[in-house]
């Protein structure tokens, strides 16, 4: 007997299979996608906020006390300078993005050195050493890419001053020497 206006139990098995399979298939996605995710850009040089917001980074990390908390602000710090270095290279400003590739591999270091001081003091339960490796992994493949897209070496002629030569080979391959760090500590 078939009643009106109700599906029958076939179509409505066939509706919630594909339903679920669409939900699971979407949960797949969303969990494989859940990479290490670098910060968007904050004020560039030029901006006339980018003087203070470097300023008030610089006292922020006077704010973290202790190893875990010193190497959660200098990863940020270099997640943040690595997109700025990345985004200043795409726009053609070698200069500036030199300075914040240089900055960038400062404040990795320093929180390759805090991972290891909090490793020998048994601090940490491996989270910080594994969002610094995932985080390392994330900034080489990205120096990775910009070693494919940018020359090795590139005159800079800035105005009213003389011309540098930036060796951007050899910036890129400091950084990845410095982001392999993380795969030997521990």
């Amino acid at each position: 007997m078939s009643y009106p206006g109700r599906l029958p139990i076939m179509m409505r098995c066939v509706t919630f299979i594909t339903t679920l399979a669409v939900l699971l298939m979407y949960c797949s996605i969303s969990v494989f996608a859940s990479d290490y995710v670098l910060p968007y850009p904050s004020f560039m040089p030029g901006h006339r906020l980018y003087a203070i917001h470097r300023a008030w980074s610089r006292v922020d990390e006077f704010w973290h006390f202790g190893a875990i908390a010193r190497i959660k602000y200098h990863r940020q710090r270099a997640d943040t300078l690595l997109v700025e270095a990345k985004t200043l290279f795409e726009y053609g400003q070698y200069e500036f993005a030199a300075r914040a590739l240089l900055e960038s591999n400062k404040h990795f270091a320093r929180a390759v050195l805090y991972d290891k001081e909090i490793a020998e003091q048994q601090k940490d339960t491996g989270e910080q050493h594994a969002l610094l490796k995932a985080s390392g992994e994330k900034h080489t493949e990205i120096i990775g890419r910009l070693s494919n897209e940018l020359p090795g070496q590139i005159v800079w002629e800035p105005e009213n001053r003389e011309p540098q030569i930036i060796d951007i080979g050899l910036l890129l391959r400091q950084a990845e020497i410095i982001r392999a760090f993380t795969n030997e500590t521990q």
